[in-house]
């Protein structure tokens, strides 16, 4: 178990993993051709106050026994009642329930077999197994408690950034198909352990060392409907979950600022973090009714990493905005969970309902 860095550092440590992590992005036309964005655009240096817009209802203490500890997470709503953690930092999967208790943990430490590393995300599957994606392509299907040994399937993907849950056995895989990349989501059936197609190519305009380097993409899903954002780019592209692209759109972010075509030469981590400071990000959506979705973007700050949120609808139209906000980690039923801020962990969140 290794020693909780601290959350400003814990943050930093994770825009890095992010940024160098997987790539997705684009479609088959170039993002760069996507219709202006509306006058009402939110800044990223101001917004209304988050009490304006939610009221704190409740918190959860995710629970850390000996041997536990949350340090560097990404965290899913669990269709199960609760939240399924996978930590990065630590190489294990966590089941808490709704209240943050710890229902169950694989990986190292935990006295299973499972083989966990460079872990991206955890899901729930249709048949009540937990998928584990890890950054190399691996992915990991742990059955169950009463299951002595997970199982790893090795996808054709040599970068994976992320998975969502689709309907019965599909999942949408996020990564790196080949170099130079030509698609970056990908259907990947269970049972078959197979891609059964592959689409959203990254925006021409930037080189591949760009997308190589810096692969994060924003998915959402709601019924039959995608929506992506590559994190460099202010453009969300929906499709159907055949792939077909549907519209894109302007997110009303102003102003958007993104890097140019080319990586420059750093040399260091720090001269990296630096660079990636100087640009809007997108790191997240949510889908959260038919007409509505939110879309989370950070930028690098003197004093860290600043979270912003803005609510759109899917023609483009902004409702609010929210910098700097608390990091939204998911949202069930009305109910948004959000990491507590000035927290000294990621384990502390509170829960908030829309006014």
């Amino acid at each position: 178990m290794r020693n909780r860095p601290t959350v400003r550092s814990a943050r930093s440590l994770w825009l890095l993993v992010v940024m160098a992590g997987v790539a997705l992005g684009g479609c088959p036309a170039p993002v760069d051709d996507a219709p202006e964005a509306s006058a009402a655009a939110v800044s990223v240096v101001d917004g209304v106050p988050f009490d304006s817009v939610f009221a704190t209802t409740d918190s959860v203490l995710l629970e850390e026994p000996p041997g536990v500890v949350n340090v560097r997470t990404a965290a899913t709503i669990d269709p199960g009642g609760g939240y399924i953690i996978a930590d990065t930092r630590e190489d294990q999967v966590r089941v808490y329930s709704r209240t943050g208790a710890l229902e169950a943990a694989y990986g190292p430490g935990t006295g299973r077999l499972d083989s966990l590393s460079f872990l991206v995300r955890a899901i729930r599957l249709a048949d009540g197994s937990v998928l584990a994606a890890s950054l190399g392509g691996p992915l990991t299907v742990i059955p169950g408690p009463g299951a002595d040994r997970s199982r790893t399937v090795q996808t054709p993907l040599f970068r994976l950034r992320d998975v969502l849950a689709l309907d019965g056995r599909l999942v949408l895989l996020v990564g790196l198909d080949s170099a130079p990349t030509t698609a970056l989501l990908h259907v990947w059936d269970t049972g078959t352990n197979a891609i059964l197609r592959s689409f959203f190519a990254p925006p021409k305009r930037f080189a591949e060392g760009v997308i190589g380097t810096f692969p994060t993409v924003a998915v959402a899903r709601r019924g039959g409907r995608l929506a992506a954002a590559y994190t460099f780019t202010d453009t969300l592209v929906f499709f159907d979950t055949a792939g077909t692209e549907r519209s894109r759109l302007r997110i009303p972010i102003d102003p958007f600022v993104a890097p140019g075509d080319t990586l420059p030469q750093v040399t260091s981590p720090a001269e990296r973090q630096a660079w990636v400071n100087q640009f809007t990000t997108i790191q997240d959506l949510f889908w959260i009714a038919d007409d509505q979705l939110l879309v989370q973007w950070a930028k690098g700050t003197a004093h860290g990493l600043q979270w912003g949120i803005i609510s759109m609808d899917t023609v483009g139209n902004r409702h609010w905005g929210i910098a700097p906000a608390p990091r939204l980690l998911g949202v069930r039923d009305g109910t948004f969970v959000f990491e507590r801020p000035g927290g000294e962990a990621p384990n502390r969140w509170m829960l908030a309902r829309q006014r």
